[in-house]
């Protein structure tokens, strides 16, 4: 299995974390020995992800969850008041 500092520096240069990398480095952070250096690129990684020089996959996956669930329906508006220009009479006027 590769060591922690070769994902790290994988991940920085391609700017993206996807699921399958996150759960790797929480396999080897949980079931390997590793030095300082390890740990050093590991808290790299997430200082990167705090600025913004990586994505996370999985942190997209949940706004987008989120956003699913909470969006309005597309008969309401924000407040929840049927739109006049998807409302039937509206539509049967013109």
């Amino acid at each position: 299995m590769e060591s922690i500092s070769a994902i790290v520096c994988r991940t920085l240069t391609h700017g993206y974390l996807d699921v399958a990398t996150e759960n790797s480095l929480r396999h080897l952070l949980q079931t390997t020995k590793y030095e300082l250096a390890e740990i050093q690129a590991f808290t790299e990684l997430q200082l990167a992800v705090c600025e913004g020089r990586v994505r996370q996959q999985s942190r997209e996956q949940l706004v987008v969850t989120a956003w699913q669930r909470h969006r309005p329906r597309p008969s309401e508006s924000a407040t929840g008041v049927v739109c006049p220009l998807r409302s039937p009479q509206v539509a049967a006027a013109s």
